[in-house]
């Protein structure tokens, strides 16, 4: 694993795992020893974090599936354990698993969504072979003033609710002079949910224009009504990480990488939940002639208002984060290889267009995991059935503040 600008490798007492494979058995060794002080303190996992590495992946499995957020299931003869299409055999160490995933197009969010569980009070990444897993042919939502994506049929929005999204703005304009339609939550009751003129838009946020800012608006019967976040706030050729809280449909705070940015009160707003609600990406609405010249990623809709400790600790985690409140997630597109909703509600989306392209492949890592330390060691080989292919891979997993 390559060292990266403050990477403290380390920790205390070795155990060994036994991994057995369709046709081999391999010895797996994961070392621990005490953590090396980075900064102002150190991170530890618990014995606990530490033995769910060396776990099956269907024992893991079977405690997942029992909780209220169940991310996996049970082929029916038992041999195999489900994320969504994609199997991996029960009797994989989680470590396997995790790598299994992350080489696989689609099924990384699931990978994500495990370290999350296994790792509740730390932010946590596995590399394999020197690569940070979930930028592994991570593969993102390409917005290019053309392209559009809908999910027609999500829950019905209460009168708060939160949007979590990181978008990367291409340097050309975008065809809405300048003014890039980052995601939208609008009334999807007429023309099965596609196209302009819906009546009310329940939120949309726009990145941009010739000032570089944030602009949150909502559309009610006569007029809009925005929440204009400073100037000078975004620029393209740049990654970055907004949520929008809005309690009310009234108050409204944007954040940005992290920090509370701008804090609204719109007045004459009516309070009014449609009988459905869609939400668009990159359009607004899809079908409608207001599109983005952006890469859009990881968005996530809640109906509650996230926390300042919420929304710093999903900027920390990254672009491929899994969601922090579970069980308030009304929806999650990462939008890795394909318009799905990870969220467990079955509503997936649909592009207007062909909207993929490969553009962190190798390179992405969260801005904070420059004070990671590594807790299994980087030339741990691992046994992987990815893809249909059979192959040894390195694998170590880091925490990080």
């Amino acid at each position: 694993m390559r060292n990266m600008k403050g990477f403290v490798f380390t920790i205390d007492a070795v155990f060994a795992l036994i991994i057995a494979s369709i046709a081999t058995t391999l010895l797996l060794y994961i070392n621990f020893y005490s953590p090396i002080v980075y900064g102002t303190g150190a991170l530890d996992a618990s014995g606990m974090e530490q033995s769910l590495l060396s776990a099956t992946i269907g024992n893991v499995c079977s405690y997942f599936y029992a909780s209220s957020f169940p991310i996996c299931s049970f082929s029916s003869n038992g041999g195999n354990v489900s994320f969504g299409a994609y199997q991996v055999s029960s009797s994989d160490s989680v470590l396997q698993a995790l790598a299994d995933l992350y080489l696989t197009q689609g099924a990384g969010p699931y990978a994500s969504l495990i370290m999350e569980r296994i790792y509740p009070s730390h932010n946590a990444g596995i590399y394999v072979n020197k690569t940070y897993g979930p930028s592994i042919g991570l593969r993102l939502g390409n917005f290019t003033n053309g392209p559009a994506f809908y999910a027609p049929n999500s829950p019905s929005i209460a009168f708060t609710y939160s949007v979590s999204q990181w978008f990367y703005l291409y340097s050309q304009s975008s065809a809405n002079s300048g003014y890039n339609p980052i995601t939208d939550i609008y009334n999807a009751s007429s023309n099965n949910g596609i196209g302009g003129g819906q009546n009310f838009d329940y939120g949309g946020l726009w990145a941009g224009s010739t000032s570089n800012t944030l602009e949150y608006g909502e559309y009610w019967p006569t007029n809009w009504q925005f929440c204009v976040a400073p100037s000078d706030i975004i620029y393209p050729d740049t990654w970055y990480y907004v949520v929008v809280d809005v309690s009310g449909y009234s108050n409204v705070a944007i954040y940005v990488n992290g920090k509370k940015v701008k804090v609204c009160s719109l007045s004459g707003v009516v309070g009014l939940t449609p009988a459905r609600t869609a939400i668009g990406i990159g359009d607004n609405p899809p079908g409608g002639n207001e599109l983005a010249n952006a890469i859009i990623a990881n968005v996530q809709v809640y109906n509650q208002v996230l926390t300042q400790s919420n929304i710093t600790s999903m900027y920390r985690n990254g672009i491929t984060g899994a969601p922090i409140a579970t069980s308030n997630l009304i929806g999650w597109w990462p939008l890795d290889g394909n318009a799905n909703d990870y969220s467990g509600n079955g509503n997936n989306g649909t592009f207007t267009s062909p909207a993929y392209t490969t553009v962190l492949e190798n390179t992405y890592l969260p801005a904070a995991i420059t004070n990671a330390y590594q807790i299994s060691k980087a030339t741990a080989p691992t046994y992987i059935s990815a893809n249909g292919a059979n192959a040894m891979y390195n694998t170590s997993v880091v925490l990080w503040h």
